[in-house]
């Protein structure tokens, strides 16, 4: 199912796998050897029409006895069968599975992750690393990174800078309300003189 790891690499206790990415997370969690992560795996079996357009040298099988599946075979020539389905039905490696990129197009891939922090723009997603978060950079393009309730840090933390936008703003209000009653008269005189002629 997964590459072969070097058993050095694999841990005999749970561990935090918030600060891992890709096929190394997506196997400690699916081997239930994450503290705070399930395994990002749908419990769908790949079939043998699953990723269609992809991988037109596919080899059929029999998958435990019950489906038709398939495998590819890698460059090194073992048969390989490692492969997501996200919800659109693009597959994609496991490698790419929650490695902070939208490698699915869906954000399916992304999704139950718990690795990474979602920005919060409203027509984009954008992914950074947990370890972006409040680190006193700005990551995200909206800011949500480091502006939020979990981070004690202000866009402005000084406090004759907040007095000038505070004022600024109550300053434009009383403009704009100004030039509205201005208009209103304007047109309102305006109004009564179009009914004479000169």
């Amino acid at each position: 199912m997964f590459s072969e790891l070097p058993p050095s690499s694999v841990p005999t206790s749970k561990v935090d796998c918030r600060w891992l990415f890709g096929e190394y997370y997506v196997y400690l969690s699916c081997m239930n050897l994450c503290i705070n992560s399930t395994c990002t795996l749908k419990n769908t079996h790949l079939t043998h029409n699953s990723c269609p357009g992809q991988y037109p040298n596919r080899v059929y099988t029999l998958a435990n006895n019950s489906f038709l599946s398939f495998v590819t075979k890698s460059e090194n020539g073992d048969y390989e069968n490692d492969y997501f389905q996200c919800n659109n039905s693009k597959c994609i490696r496991y490698d790419q599975v929650c490695d902070l990129i939208n490698d699915c197009g869906d954000l399916s891939d992304e999704v139950g992750c718990t690795n990474h922090m979602v920005c919060g723009m409203p027509n984009e997603t954008q992914l950074i690393s947990l370890s972006q978060r409040c680190d006193g950079r700005y990551d995200c393009f909206d800011l949500t990174d480091e502006c939020n309730s979990d981070c004690t840090k202000e866009i402005l933390e000084n406090s004759f800078l907040k007095w000038m936008c505070w004022l600024m703003g109550v300053l434009a209000v009383l403009f704009n309300a100004t030039m509205v009653i201005q208009t209103t008269i304007s047109l309102k005189s305006c109004g009564r003189c179009t009914g004479t002629t000169t």
